[in-house]
């Protein structure tokens, strides 16, 4: 099984309909689901700690619409809490080298 030690908690007392409207934009499942992983405190987004750029991608969009829609939402990584801005410069970190990598391919396949 995948280890999942990046993840997305909302804090809430009640699931109004647009709170899992914007959740459900980056995971599927029943809302049921999501309204039950938000009442129980659970984590509603994860992935793994690395080679998950997608995911981990959607897990920042996600928090900053629900922030931005004025719902409280924390981060974590390795089970404590982080913040925003690390997980940003984490993703840049991880694009840049994402990009390195695929230039010094592209430049060994070339000199084939």
């Amino acid at each position: 099984m995948k280890e999942h030690n990046v993840g997305l908690k909302v804090l809430a007392d009640s699931v109004p309909v647009g709170l899992i409207r914007i959740i459900k934009k980056y995971r599927t499942g029943s809302l049921g689901a999501i309204k039950d992983d938000i009442l129980k405190g659970r984590f509603v987004l994860t992935c793994s700690y690395s080679g998950d750029f997608e995911n981990f991608q959607k897990i920042i969009r996600c928090h900053d619409d629900l922030i931005n829609a004025g719902y409280k939402a924390e981060l974590y990584e390795h089970g404590r809490k982080s913040t925003i801005s690390f997980f940003k410069n984490w993703s840049k970190s991880m694009a840049d080298t994402r990009r390195q990598t695929k230039e010094t391919w592209d430049d060994l396949l070339e000199d084939d």
